[in-house]
């Protein structure tokens, strides 16, 4: 898949010339461009020359390094900024399965505290000791009490919504 070329590609590099940042600053842009989709038009329109695009990169991403400035005009030039965001999920996993990084989305009915997000990285950390754990907690009223945590693959419903179902499906089952 192109995608994952070009994303190998910018990897490589960013190892080589030691650019610690592009993976933020490849989420800023992703960011950027999902919010201004007039802005994303006007990249992916062919009524525009190379070196209008290319302006407006720089113009627009002044904070930009170097080399991702450049690498987003190549994208520019090869008509490939459709694939933007294809490349910087592809770019996001490599970064993530070389930095040993795990994204773990917790969702609860409110907010957990610096306390229970410690606890709750502590837990973790024992299931996925050679790991670094990135937690995204999200809001989800509907699930009255306990947390929903995803990660990887896995799915550990510990909702009291989801408690509460399982007893009526007992219930249910008993009545039959």
């Amino acid at each position: 898949m192109v995608e994952v070329e070009y994303a190998k590609a910018l990897f490589e590099l960013a190892e080589e010339q030691t650019k610690t940042d592009c993976m933020d600053q490849l989420s800023l842009i992703a960011q950027i461009l999902d919010e201004e989709p007039e802005f994303t038009k006007l990249l992916k329109s062919p009524f525009l020359s190379v070196k209008e695009k290319t302006e407006m990169i720089k113009t627009v991403f002044p904070f930009l390094n170097p080399l991702l400035k450049e690498w987003m005009i190549l994208l520019i030039k090869r008509d490939r900024m459709d694939l933007f965001c294809r490349i910087k999920d592809s770019y996001q996993q490599l970064y993530e399965t070389s930095f040993k990084i795990l994204k773990i989305k917790v969702v609860s009915p409110k907010i957990l505290d610096e306390r229970q997000q410690e606890q709750l990285k502590q837990r973790l950390k024992q299931k996925y000791p050679d790991r670094k754990l990135e937690i995204e907690n999200t809001i989800d009223p509907s699930l009255l009490g306990g947390i929903q945590i995803f990660a990887n693959d896995e799915r550990l419903d510990c909702s009291l919504k989801n408690q509460l179902a399982k007893l009526k499906r007992i219930a249910i089952r008993k009545d039959e």
